[in-house]
């Protein structure tokens, strides 16, 4: 089945692509799985081949893929230590390869998510980095409004706009949880009814605005914003 996402993704960075793969896999997947899930997203067999040749040993790098045994990879929710990160980064910056700031990115990730959760342990480092996260979260909204208000302005479509919003959403590890005007189960995990409503689970009810789980905490997903539905 194509999926536009996934080929635009690999489009833009192929390594992202196959990161996405391997972190959205769940379990330990095989080099040809990998390549079969994008060549089946509708990117040419060439190009997989052709960027997984010249990636491939730095997706072993990354710091959250490990290969249990040659040939298969797997993703990793353990974080490893800042400083074995810094020294790789430091590796990895060194280097002048088109190709790999995914990699560089991953390892300061890697490290400013380790530093923070020493930072936030402070006797006043709580505060400071609650307020660091509301802004970031302010930033993100301000880059989003601008983003989309450029694509209007260069004559992009309701359709473009959401190509490019739902790329935003897999690049945080969002996956929606329903379809506008798809009909599903009422699920209270997943679901908040629509006005007076009071659907029973497992009661067939439409989908009026979809909702949003993230899978980049852990091996569970976290719903952060439910589905909207109402009685069909």
């Amino acid at each position: 089945m194509r999926d536009r996402v996934l080929v635009k993704q690999f489009k833009d960075d192929a390594g992202l692509a196959f990161i996405e793969v391997i972190r959205r896999a769940g379990d330990p997947v095989r080099t040809q799985e990998i390549k079969a899930e994008l060549i089946e997203a509708g990117v040419s067999k060439a190009d997989v081949d052709r960027w997984w040749k010249t990636l491939q040993p730095s997706l072993k790098e990354h710091p959250r893929i490990t290969c249990p045994r040659s040939g298969v990879y797997e993703w990793s929710f353990t974080t490893e230590s800042s400083h074995d990160s810094l020294e790789k980064l430091t590796v990895q910056a060194g280097k002048r390869s088109a190709g790999r700031a995914w990699l560089v990115e991953a390892f300061t990730d890697n490290i400013s998510d380790t530093l923070a959760l020493v930072e936030k342990s402070g006797a006043g480092a709580q505060i400071s980095w609650s307020q660091q996260r509301e802004r970031e979260k302010a930033t993100l909204l301000a880059e989003l409004v601008a983003s989309v208000d450029s694509l209007i302005a260069d004559g992009g479509s309701g359709a473009d706009i959401l190509d490019w919003l739902t790329q935003r959403a897999l690049d945080q590890r969002l996956t929606p949880l329903g379809r506008s005007g798809e009909t599903v189960e009422f699920d209270r995990e997943l679901h908040e009814p629509a006005g007076a409503a009071r659907p029973r689970p497992g009661q067939a009810v439409r989908v009026v605005r979809a909702g949003y789980a993230w899978s980049g905490a852990g091996p569970e997903r976290v719903v952060v914003v439910k589905a909207v539905v109402e009685e069909s």
